[in-house]
C-alpha cells in the first residue's frame, strides 16, 4: 500500500541513487508490455547496476518485468501490473571470443545478429537462427529457449549454453558453469534458466559453444 501511494517522481529519485539518473525514467507508450504500462523504466549500464535496481525493487515490494528486444512479449502467460521494467539493451557487448576453443561470452542485451557479425571475423558463429535475429537479444533467446531450423543440426540454446552470469530478484549476483565446453563445476543453473521465461533470475551474460562457418559456395 505504501509503494502504491508513493509518487513516481519519488521512486525515480530512489532508484536513480542506485543506477544513475540517466538510466531511469518514467514509462512511455513504447514501454507497454502486453497492454500493461509500467510505472518506471530502468536500463542499467552494468551487471552491478542491474543488481542494485532489482534489490531496490524487491525491498520496495515492487513487481518487476524484464525486456530485451521485445520480440517474444506475447509468449507465456498474461502479464500483471508492472512497477519496474528493466531493459537489458545497454548490456550488449561481446565480452570474450575464445576462437581457439570455439566458445564466446556475450552480454544478454546484445542482438544475435550483432554477435554473429563480430564472430564472423574468425569464421565462426553462434548457431542459432530464431525469428527476428536482428532484434532478438541473447537473454531473450535463452530465456525462451527459442530456436530455428539449425536446431536439428546444432541443438537448441539449452544445448549450446555452457555457463552464465545472473542476478536474483533480491539483487544477488551469481554465476554458473564455465567458459570451456568440458566443464563439470557446480549445478547447471544455465540450463535451468534456459526456457524459464525470466521467472527465476535475470541473465546478464552467457557463454556458448560456437560452430565454424561453412565455406561460401
Amino acid at each position: 500500500v505504501e509503494d502504491a501511494a508513493t509518487s513516481t517522481d519519488v521512486l525515480i529519485a530512489e532508484v536513480a541513487s542506485h543506477v544513475g539518473a540517466d538510466a531511469v525514467r518514467e514509462s512511455t507508450a513504447v514501454d507497454f508490455v502486453d497492454g500493461v504500462r509500467p510505472r518506471l523504466v530502468v536500463e542499467p549500464r552494468t551487471q552491478e547496476g542491474l543488481a542494485a535496481a532489482l534489490g531496490w525493487a524487491t525491498s520496495r515490494t515492487l513487481t518487476i518485468g524484464v525486456r530485451g528486444g521485445g520480440t517474444k512479449l506475447q509468449w507465456g502467460g498474461n502479464v500483471g501490473p508492472v512497477d519496474l521494467l528493466v531493459l537489458t539493451g545497454s548490456l550488449n557487448s561481446l565480452v570474450k571470443h575464445r576462437y581457439g576453443d570455439l566458445t564466446a561470452t556475450v552480454e544478454a542485451g546484445a542482438t544475435l545478429s550483432s554477435i554473429n557479425a563480430a564472430l564472423a571475423n574468425h569464421d565462426q558463429w553462434l548457431p542459432m537462427d530464431p525469428p527476428w535475429s536482428d532484434r532478438a537479444t541473447i537473454g531473450g533467446i535463452v530465456a525462451t529457449n527459442d530456436s530455428g531450423p539449425s536446431r536439428h543440426r546444432h541443438g537448441a540454446p539449452r544445448d549450446l549454453i555452457i555457463g552464465c552470469n545472473l542476478v536474483l530478484s533480491d539483487g544477488q549476483i551469481a554465476k554458473s558453469g564455465g567458459i570451456v565446453v568440458k566443464n563439470v563445476a557446480g549445478y547447471d543453473l544455465a540450463r535451468l534458466l534456459t526456457g524459464s521465461f525470466g521467472c527465476l533470475a535475470v541473465i546478464t551474460s552467457a557463454t556458448f559453444k560456437l560452430a565454424p562457418r561453412a565455406p561460401s559456395s
